[in-house]
């Protein structure tokens, strides 16, 4: 039985004092899909490196500036965006992190997971010239 996809936006300030509740609330909600608890927990492992990023690099834990994540969340899929209100950035010009160079870097490790963990990762820039992240990741969740 399909249910139709539940879409719900969660807004917060860039300090990084309410990213782990931010987390902790993108992950209880994708639980309610029903899925694994590995797939609940690296939707929330990317979701707690893109809401980050669009705190730290994005919005420059600026207090004033909102990062709004938006899920929408089906019997099998879900699609996570994060979008923040800074300069964006060029996804292309940021280094691999397995090249040789950057192995030891302590940072820049953050998408390079993403697109591990999930289906699809993409990148476009906002009205307001900010970036927005799209994670997509298909759960097969025919054994629940």
């Amino acid at each position: 039985m399909s249910v139709e996809p539940r879409t719900m936006v969660l807004r917060y300030p860039s300090r990084l004092d309410v990213l782990a509740d931010a987390v902790e609330s993108v992950e209880a909600l994708v639980a309610q899909a029903e899925v694994s608890r590995d797939d609940a927990e690296n939707v929330a492992i990317c979701a707690s490196e893109l809401i980050n990023n669009a705190m730290v690099h994005g919005n420059q834990l600026d207090p004033a500036k909102e990062v709004k994540i938006r899920l929408e969340i089906a019997d099998n899929w879900v699609r996570v965006n994060v979008s923040d209100d800074g300069t964006g950035f060029d996804p292309q010009q940021v280094p691999s992190p397995v090249e040789a160079g950057n192995l030891e870097r302590e940072s820049g490790r953050g998408i390079f997971i993403c697109s591990q963990l999930m289906d699809s990762v993409e990148f476009q820039r906002t009205e307001s010239g900010g970036m927005e992240c799209s994670l997509f990741k298909r759960f097969d969740n025919s054994s629940s």
